[in-house]
Parts: structure tokens; C-alpha cells; sequence
């Protein structure tokens, strides 16, 4: 069953959010052949206090069609996840990991393929 692997950050300042979300885009299409970015994106999160803190993030998506993620593929998303918080200078990075029912390639063109997973 296919996996959707699910990254979501938050950044101070757009240069960060650049090298962030390059390094991040490089290491998921290696992994999985292609990512995602849906930024910016507004997230909140609960302070010590119980205030909401608004903060602006970038969240990137890949899919692995063949599978699901391996130790491996693991361990290097976990150490991509450390390395954003240090560019980024933020606490943590959300990582998810979902099994998809079903994912797909489609393609437009006159001889193109489907490659499709279930």
C-alpha cells in the first residue's frame, strides 16, 4: 500500500523558508521521486501559557507508490526534519506518515502510462 509522507514547518524569515524548503523538496524526490510545497500556509500551535501563536509554515508532501517507508527511508526523513529545525530555528518539525488507499500517476498524453498502486 502506497505511503503520503507529510511535512509541515514553521520559519522566521523567507530566506530560511527558501533553504528549508529546497533542502526538503531535494531529499523527498530523491527518496520518492517527486515532492509538493504548499506554502505559505498559517498554523497554530498552544503556548505555555494556553495562548494560540500564529505562525506562518510551509508544508511539503511525497508519496511513495511502491510501498511503504522503510527504516532507511525513515531515519533520513527524521535526520531532514533535524536539519530543517536547525535552518529554520524552530523547536520541531511535523512529521506524518499515512498509508493511501490508493494512489496513481495519470498521465494527458497520447502514449503515456498510468502507473497505479493499490
Amino acid at each position: 500500500m502506497p505511503e503520503q509522507v507529510t511535512l509541515t514547518f514553521g520559519y522566521n524569515s523567507d530566506d530560511d523558508n527558501k533553504e528549508a524548503t529546497d533542502v526538503c523538496v531535494s531529499v523527498l524526490a530523491r527518496l520518492f521521486g517527486g515532492a509538493t510545497v504548499q506554502a505559505p500556509q498559517r498554523g497554530a500551535w498552544i503556548d505555555d501559557t494556553g495562548k494560540a501563536v500564529y505562525d506562518t509554515v510551509t508544508t511539503i508532501t511525497a508519496t511513495k507508490l511502491d510501498g511503504r517507508v522503510d527504516d532507511q527511508e525513515y531515519a533520513a526523513l527524521s535526520d531532514l526534519c533535524r536539519q530543517v529545525n536547525g535552518i529554520c530555528d524552530q523547536e520541531c518539525v511535523f512529521l506524518s506518515i499515512v498509508p493511501c488507499s490508493r494512489a496513481e500517476l495519470v498521465y494527458g498524453r497520447p502514449g503515456g502510462q498510468s502507473g497505479q498502486s493499490d
